[in-house]
């Protein structure tokens, strides 16, 4: 991860709590860190051990509202498919 405050810069760990505006990050058995988003450039790994990078602006808001948001796209371009499997 990036970010602007450079105490920051280097952290890594798992997210653990999304709000609308920080991410509480576990860096060890014993500290959580809280994240403001609006500084953060987060890179994560995917399953394939492809890393991302996700602007940490483009996070802010309603972490549930956003899944919501996804949700419905999916789902909107599923009903339009006729080989979808449940």
């Amino acid at each position: 991860m990036s970010h602007t405050d450079p105490n920051l810069a280097s952290l890594e760990g798992l997210v653990v709590v999304e709000t609308s505006n920080t991410l509480l990050i576990r860096v060890s058995r014993e500290k959580l860190v809280r994240v403001l988003k609006a500084g953060a450039v987060i890179e994560a790994e995917l399953e394939g051990g492809e890393y991302i990078r996700i602007p940490g602006r483009e996070l802010i808001g309603n972490p549930v509202e956003r899944v919501k948001e996804y949700r419905w796209r999916v789902s909107g371009r599923c009903r339009s498919s006729n080989k979808l499997r449940t």
